[in-house]
Formats: structure tokens, sequence, C-alpha cells
């Protein structure tokens, strides 16, 4: 997809103001050959395969991380996957600081979810708004007011 667009060439050390046009590509949408580095985003109990509602001690963190560091260690990997793996080490040895550490852990545990806000907290807030516009618009109604 290709568009046109106009750009400002500003005034400097006494150039003219000029704009011209240039042609810009749209990158495709595909994750292909982009390394991703949201691992913010994802669920850290899911990366070490444990079960977030149940309460998980210090010692099935580290039991876990220890198990499948040894599965996707990229010194155990065949040398074809060796990027894959490394990606996926680095991912489980954040996992394993964040979940380890008590201070990190509830403050990682304390977080939004990574969807955004649950459906009822903002429907009761999008009420609220719609209550504020309807008391706006019947008291400028009535006032003679005009925003």
């Amino acid at each position: 997809m290709n568009t046109t667009r106009n750009v400002f060439s500003g005034a400097a050390f006494g150039r003219r103001r000029s704009y011209r046009t240039i042609k810009v590509k749209a990158a495709a949408s595909t994750n292909a050959g982009v390394r991703r580095t949201a691992s913010r985003s994802k669920d850290y109990y899911k990366v070490l395969s444990l079960d977030h509602s149940a309460p998980i001690g210090e010692e099935e963190v580290k039991r876990a991380y220890r198990r499948l560091a040894l599965q996707y260690h990229p010194d155990v990997c065949p040398p074809s996957r060796r990027a894959e793996s490394t990606e996926l080490f680095v991912e489980l040895r954040r996992a394993y600081e964040t979940l380890s550490d008590p201070a990190r852990r509830m403050r990682y545990d304390a977080r939004p979810p990574a969807d955004g806000f649950p459906r009822d907290v903002w429907e009761a807030q999008l009420c609220v708004l719609r209550a504020r516009s309807e008391r706006r618009k019947s008291a400028s109604r009535y006032s003679g007011n005009r925003f």
C-alpha cells in the first residue's frame, strides 16, 4: 500500500520553506523476521507452566524454572534451534527473576491485566461519563450557554 504525504522542509540557516511530496510504503503486517521484545505483556506464570490461580511457593517456581531451563538451555539444544531456544531461555530467566523475588512478584501480580481493563470497569466508567454529558447538555439548554 503506497501513500503520498506532504513533508515540510523547515527554514534553517536562510533556506526557504518548502513542501515536498514523498511516497511512503506501508510495512507488511506480518511478524516474519521481526524480533519481538514484548516480554512485559507475557504471563510469567504461563511461561513457567504454572497455574496462576493456585498459591505458588518459591520452591515450586524454582522447580519449574530448573525443569524448563534444562530443556531450553542453548547449550543443550541442537544448533538448528539455538536462536529460538536462546529467546525462550531468556524469557524463562526473566520470569524466574520476577516470580522468585517477593517484592517483584507483588508488583507483577498487582499490575493490570495485559488485555486491558475488565469489561465491568470500563462499562461503569462509560456510564459515569454519559451521565456527566447528559447533565452538561441539560444545564446548557436551561442556562442558554453554548459550548
